[in-house]
């Protein structure tokens, strides 16, 4: 089952941590509003879903899928969205290492993931990139 087939609650606590990145350091500009859009479009949610997520965003906590490629899915959208500004703050890289870490995954690869996307801010990324961090750690 992909994060799209996830039952409302996962895909509101995806909604939530994105949010909750967002705003780790300052309000959210226009295209973070219309990526976090996009992502709930994509998972089925109405804007007026996201609304409500947004005015809840606290009272969702993470319940990390079982599937790797789901976790892997999640940790993608915080990559995405912490580079989508162009601005990668410190406590930006701090929440995805940390979510990183509740997804299961080991600190040093988010570390690699995280300075891929930091050198790539401002600059075209083709994400076979963080393929080629993760293949790295796969068994």
């Amino acid at each position: 089952m992909s994060v799209f087939e996830q039952p409302e609650r996962v895909r509101n606590e995806l909604i939530a941590l994105l949010f909750k990145l967002v705003r780790s350091d300052h309000s959210i500009d226009q295209k973070e509003w219309a990526y976090i859009l996009q992502v709930a479009d994509s998972l089925g949610l109405k804007e007026e879903d996201v609304h409500e997520i947004l005015s809840n965003k606290e009272s969702y906590i993470l319940h990390p899928p079982k599937s790797e490629r789901e976790r892997m899915t999640i940790l993608y959208y915080l990559l995405f969205l912490m580079k989508i500004d162009g601005r990668i703050g410190q406590r930006e890289k701090d929440l995805i290492r940390e979510y990183g870490f509740k997804l299961g995954f080991r600190t040093s690869m988010t570390d690699e993931m995280i300075l891929l996307i930091q050198d790539h801010a401002q600059k075209k990324f083709d994400p076979e990139m963080l393929l080629d961090k993760i293949r790295k750690y796969s068994n």
